[in-house]
């Protein structure tokens, strides 16, 4: 993991000098929940998960990053709202 990858996923400059020094590892899944819970905006998100479900050997995870991609690309694209409306 380089440490643009690093930054993108803990916004925490301590944890970040923390992992590079254990030597931690991350599970792809790991990566994934890292990125999709951040909030940052789709633009930054979309480039890392893409990228993290395309090289993932987890099968079940690709799938559920494309589907997350999918839907939040439709999102942006109908407004914030459109996910979660107003019954």
């Amino acid at each position: 993991m380089d440490d643009k990858e690093l930054q993108h996923m803990i916004p925490s400059t301590y944890v970040r000098d923390y992992i590079k020094e254990t030597g931690w590892t991350f599970t792809d899944f790991q990566k994934a929940s890292l990125l999709c819970h951040r909030g940052l905006p789709l633009k930054d998100e979309y480039p890392y998960l893409k990228d993290l479900g395309e090289h993932t050997t987890d099968h079940t995870l690709r799938e559920q990053i494309m589907e997350y991609l999918v839907d939040d690309v439709t999102v942006s694209e109908k407004g914030p709202c459109s996910r979660h409306p107003v019954a």
